[in-house]
């Protein structure tokens, strides 16, 4: 038990409540800790346009990003890639912080999915290299 000495009153404070007040804030500290590496895969935010570039080069190394925009949930974005002076190279895609998706993928039904669910209005025409519709 923890006291004072000298003159004073003695307050103590008892081990179980010690224990209790240390289990709660590793419970509270874990629970942070968890929800922002589900909220963004990693304890760092990389820049959101780094992040796609980087999940493009992945890809496919010939591919630029063209354009892209923010979609309903936070940290994904949906857009276009492709090379420069191909348009037949173009590929609309879906990025989310652990997985990029595109409309060369072979699971088409999940990837139109992602689009309607994201961004419903975003694809009406594909941009050119320049970035014009």
């Amino acid at each position: 038990m923890l006291g004072l000495q000298g003159g004073g009153m003695a307050r103590r404070i008892s081990a179980n409540r010690i224990i209790t007040v240390l289990g709660a804030a590793v419970l509270v500290l874990g629970a942070v800790v968890l929800w922002r590496v589900a909220d963004t895969g990693s304890f760092a935010r990389e820049p959101l346009v780094e992040r796609v570039r980087g999940q493009l080069k992945a890809y496919d190394p010939a591919l630029s990003l063209f354009d892209m925009t923010d979609a309903q949930t936070p940290g994904v974005v949906c857009g276009h890639a492709g090379v420069p002076g191909r348009r037949e190279a173009t590929v609309t895609f879906v990025a989310r912080p652990t997985r990029l998706m595109t409309s060369a993928d072979p699971l088409s039904s999940e990837f139109r999915e992602q689009i309607a669910r994201e961004c419903p209005d975003y694809f009406v025409a594909v941009p050119d290299a320049r970035g014009g519709r």
